[in-house]
């Protein structure tokens, strides 16, 4: 902000609700183009389980493709009150 839009630091300072020695403190370290601290990959506790989930999301989302082809044709040609019984269905 400071070098892009030429503000000062207590300009920055106002707009990100941060303290001037904190802004001073950022702008005097270099730009990092990597977080310092990157956490380990360990195993998931979803690991298990995660085919089966895959396999019944997919199921799912087939049904409810159908569900929702036949939910559009059954509407199309019926009046209000009708229409409201299909979709409370």
């Amino acid at each position: 902000m400071r070098l892009r839009d030429g503000l000062s630091i207590s300009e920055i300072a106002r707009r990100t609700s941060l303290s001037r020695n904190t802004i001073k403190t950022w702008l005097r370290t270099p730009v990092r183009s990597e977080m310092k601290y990157q956490g380990l990959a360990g195993p998931k506790k979803i690991g298990p389980y995660e085919a089966g989930l895959r396999e019944a999301l997919a199921a799912d989302a087939v049904g409810l493709a159908a569900s929702a082809v036949r939910r559009r044709s059954s509407t199309r040609n019926c009046s209000n009150k009708d229409f409201r019984a299909v979709m409370l269905a």
